[in-house]
């Protein structure tokens, strides 16, 4: 469901966007594993290497991922595994293939930058590796990690591969073999010099069952939680989280909560630039059954992929609390006293920083705020719509107000912006639909945004034939419809989590037209049927949750009156 331009799109949202290479089909180090591509790339690290640099340049991508689950020493810690190997494996030439392809990733997408005037600063190099390869730290590739450490710019452990089983408590073992917050540690103080904030944590939502590792948000959050305290606060700085995989995200619900928790520290690694100056204010209010707003926080964070890291989207919470007693709340005011004016020809969005959040107000006083709300340093960031920071060109100032200014005119009342997401809950008026077939790419988020309800079409009782659509002689249209190619397990859900209403299609074209030529008569299948066919419908309504149903008949009806000459293809049940 992909959009043409999806990875700038994407971008343009703040977003990194990373490629990842290998995964568990290249090959697994796990019992009962068939596959075995990875020896065929042993010994090839270098036009391997300038392949996936042409990829990620000619698709924009913010640079590699190297997801390795497969084997590197079975003459040692992986004794018994990889039968499927072939001829072509020695775990010389798979440790060898590591860390030469890390090496040449990192020098080449280097070159790269060089050449291209990449601007979303330095290209990004990563592994993903399994829990059970990173444990002892005496193992290869946890030496080999080490070894290459200045080429990483992070890395994303799996934390869930049964070693740990953080989601029982990072502090203990949950069963599997070493605690969570032991194995951080060991990544941040062993394989990087004390740097956790370079150690992205490793959570699946679903797909690990298999090793009882499954987690879910409210688990999430609790991990994220726990491992800023573990030691006092060492890891409080820590890399963030990356999860497998966006699909399971129903809705964004997962990822907004660990992203709240997450965004709480962003900027921490930041040491070099000084503190925003900040005025803090100790209220006590008194509140009786009533709901008390405790302290907005605003804070930010990144995501590189589906990683939650911390430095570039935003988000805020606000604490209700329902209390009978007095409630003692402490407000933090940042203030920061270079925020440049907005330039006025520009149609400037509020994010992570807008007109009046500078991104140096949020950890970032370097950066440039962009027309979408984002900090950075690209020349989408501090060009034309620049609102504040280093502006390539400066936002537009005001006008000098004049010592004895004239009396100004009453200004004509604006028109409202269009909101950035236009729902169905304003009423039974002013509606955008939008038809989506089912046959087709699912809308973008963009395009969502200006809907306030989509229409799923269709429902038809006929099975496709390019000459002329096969009836179903009792108009059974099923059970259920799919909405769009490239759909989520809940669509539906998801839209409607964002406002819209999303109403079921029956009929259509397909089905029978009244114009010269058509050939499809299935509509005549369905008189007499109106029972059956509409407890169908409402069946597949309530089981897919839709909003109601619309019925698309551009079929004959009146073929002795007004419509005479026309459907020369019905039936005798016509």
């Amino acid at each position: 469901g992909q959009s043409a331009n999806q990875v700038a799109e994407w971008q343009a949202l703040g977003k990194k966007v990373i490629l990842s290479f290998g995964g568990a089909g290249m090959g697994g180090s796990w019992s009962g594993d068939q596959n075995n591509c990875w020896d065929y790339c042993f010994g090839k690290e270098d036009a391997l290497s300038s392949q996936l640099v042409a990829m990620i340049g000619s698709q924009g991508f913010d640079g590699v991922d190297i997801d390795y689950e497969y084997c590197y020493d079975v003459e040692g810690t992986q004794s018994g595994r990889c039968d499927q190997r072939t001829s072509l494996y020695s775990d010389l030439k798979a440790q060898t293939f590591l860390n030469d392809l890390t090496h040449l990733m990192r020098q080449k997408l280097d070159d790269l930058q060089t050449s291209n005037g990449y601007s979303r600063g330095r290209y990004e190099v990563t592994h993903a590796p399994m829990d059970t390869d990173l444990t002892p730290s005496t193992r290869p590739y946890f030496q080999i990690l080490h070894e290459r450490r200045a080429d990483l710019d992070f890395l994303m452990p799996q934390f869930y591969n049964g070693v740990t089983r953080p989601a029982l408590g990072v502090d203990g073992s949950g069963g599997g073999q070493m605690a969570a917050s032991a194995l951080f540690g060991s990544l941040s103080n062993e394989l990087f010099d004390s740097e956790p904030h370079k150690v992205v944590f490793g959570h699946c939502i679903s797909d690990c069952s298999g090793t009882g590792s499954n987690i879910n948000s409210a688990q999430a959050v609790q991990v994220m939680s726990d491992l800023k305290e573990v030691n006092s606060g060492e890891f409080a700085c820590n890399g963030g989280a990356f999860f497998w995989v966006a699909l399971h995200d129903n809705g964004g619900a997962w990822s907004d909560a660990v992203m709240a928790e997450v965004s709480e520290t962003a900027g921490c690694s930041n040491s070099n630039e000084p503190p925003p100056t900040t005025t803090t204010i100790a209220t006590t209010t008194s509140a009786t059954a009533a709901t008390t707003a405790a302290t907005t926080v605003v804070t930010t964070t990144s995501a590189t992929a589906t990683t939650a890291a911390t430095t570039d989207a935003t988000t805020s919470s606000t604490a209700t609390t329902a209390a009978t007693t007095t409630v003692a709340t402490t407000t933090t005011v940042t203030t920061n006293p270079q925020t440049n004016p907005p330039n006025p020809n520009c149609a400037n969005n509020s994010g992570q920083c807008s007109a009046t959040t500078t991104c140096a107000d949020v950890g970032h006083s370097e950066m440039c705020c962009s027309q979408w709300g984002w900090c950075g340093s690209s020349a989408e960031h501090c060009g034309e719509c620049c609102q504040n920071g280093p502006c390539i060109n400066g936002p537009t100032p005001p006008p000098p107000t004049p010592s004895n200014p004239p009396p100004s005119p009453t200004p004509p009342t604006p028109t409202p912006p269009t909101p950035d997401n236009y729902t169905a809950d304003h009423g039974e008026d002013s509606r955008v639909i939008a038809y989506v077939g089912n046959w087709q790419a699912c809308p973008t988020a963009e395009q969502i945004d200006a809907y306030s309800h989509v229409v799923v079409a269709f429902a038809v009782s006929y099975t496709w034939s390019p000459s002329k659509n096969i009836c179903k002689e009792q108009c059974d249209v099923g059970t259920s419809v799919p909405i769009c190619v490239g759909q989520s397990a809940n669509q539906v859900a998801e839209w409607q989590a964002l406002g819209k209403k999303v109403i079921l299609s029956f009929g259509g074209a397909g089905m029978g037209g009244s114009w010269s030529g058509d050939q499809n008569n299935c509509w005549d299948y369905c008189f007499g049927k109106e029972d059956a066919l509409s407890s169908q419908l409402v069946a597949m309504i309530g089981s897919q949750g839709f909003d109601g149903v619309d019925i698309d008949y551009e079929y004959c009806y009146d073929v002795e009156g007004t419509q005479s000459g026309r459907c020369d293809q019905r039936t005798s049940l016509y």
